[in-house]
């Protein structure tokens, strides 16, 4: 997404536009039509920017296709490293399980809740589906959210729990980014 800002003497006008670069661009020329100078900058983030935010501590919205209706789309935990695959831990009989094994792919988007907005939308494949371990994936997810005296509450409250219990971790591989940064409106 950018923008196009006019500069007329004490008036600014904005035109939106829509861009597929991901990469931020900044031009300025002279517009023969408006007596001024026209700018276009792009909202989108850098690829080390958008990685970041992702990384960053975010309540996701995943959004998985579901045949004849619309998508299953509920708040997740998930866990990203730059470059790496994103993670999500869900039990594997639950219908966000079951939409993903027959999907093969799905979107998770994470925004800011606060002016200037920000947001980033990741889709892919997903890359495996494996038994979740305690250890390696669900108690670093509850840390991740709760912090370590909450999180080693929650985990032993629903260690025994029907939805907690044969929980899968799902892999996907980030192949297409949607970006907004709000920040760089001038």
């Amino acid at each position: 997404m950018s923008y196009v800002f006019r500069l007329k003497p004490s008036v600014w006008s904005a035109k939106r536009e829509a861009t597929q670069s991901v990469e931020p661009r900044v031009g300025r020329h002279y517009s023969s039509c408006d007596d001024g100078w026209e700018a276009t900058v792009s909202l989108a983030m850098t690829k080390q920017e958008r990685e970041t935010f992702l990384a960053d501590l975010h309540v996701g919205i995943i959004s998985i296709p579901e045949e004849g209706r619309g998508p299953l789309t509920v708040p997740i935990w998930y866990s990203y490293e730059p470059g790496g695959e994103l993670r999500v831990v869900t039990a594997r009989t639950s219908r966000k399980a079951q939409l993903l094994q027959h999907a093969g792919r799905f979107s998770v988007c994470v925004q800011t809740e606060t002016p200037p907005y920000k947001y980033v939308s990741v889709e892919g494949p997903v890359v495996a589906i494996e038994p979740a371990d305690l250890e390696r994936d669900r108690r670093p997810l509850a840390y991740r959210y709760l912090g370590a005296q909450r999180g080693d509450r929650y985990i032993e409250k629903t260690r025994g729990e029907p939805g907690h219990v044969g929980n899968v971790l799902v892999r996907m591989l980030p192949e297409r980014w949607l970006t907004v940064d709000y920040t760089k409106a001038p």
